[in-house]
């Protein structure tokens, strides 16, 4: 990513302050092939013409399908590994690092300009606890949702990112209901819940 810094208030007259370009991190997303093939043999297209047998538009349409959910299936596997700094996916080696080598979710990303060098930005990471009620999961999306304005870019600026979708695992049906309950909530009558 290119940066630049901030721009200067000058007096009348006075010349602008130059400005060079700042380079980020790369990085480098390496195409991955998936594939599949299937096969119409001459029988079921002779079966097809008496509606007898595969129905010969079916096959392709479940080809798409299963096209979209292994983009699907893929997102959310990179998800549950962005710990990791890489992983297999379909037989597929698939690389989980950001462009500064670490992981997705690490908890300390560096800064790549020089003013900031001894400066990190972090993940969020919660301890146990956030599930146990519908208030301790309030605070924490809260909580998640001011580092997420406050994050910075490679000039120090804040972004003032404001989230908008929120992921949960599957296999913490105890989760989704708090979830469904808090985000819901907003301005609920008889409740003591604020919403967000």
């Amino acid at each position: 990513m290119l940066f630049y810094n901030r721009l200067q208030s000058t007096k009348e007259g006075d010349g602008a302050e130059n400005d060079n370009i700042e380079l980020g991190f790369k990085k480098t997303i390496e195409h991955i092939a998936f594939m599949k093939e299937f096969t119409i043999t001459k029988e079921m297209a002779d079966d097809a013409k008496f509606g007898m047998g595969t129905n010969m538009k079916a096959k392709p349409k479940g080809f798409v399908r299963a096209y979209y959910k292994t983009r699907t299936k893929l997102a959310a596997w990179a998800l549950a590994h962005a710990t990791d700094s890489e992983g297999k996916f379909n037989k597929a080696l698939v690389d989980l690092t950001t462009g500064d080598g670490k992981p997705v979710f690490h908890s300390a990303h560096p800064f790549k300009q020089d003013k900031f060098k001894s400066k990190t930005q972090s993940n969020f990471f919660f301890k146990k606890g956030i599930c146990a009620d519908t208030a301790a999961f309030e605070k924490a999306l809260g909580q998640l949702a001011n580092k997420m304005r406050n994050f910075k870019d490679e000039n120090g600026e804040t972004l003032e990112y404001v989230p908008d979708t929120l992921i949960l695992p599957c296999n913490r049906p105890d989760l989704e209901q708090i979830a469904k309950k808090v985000i819901g909530s907003e301005r609920t009558t008889g409740t003591d819940y604020l919403g967000l």
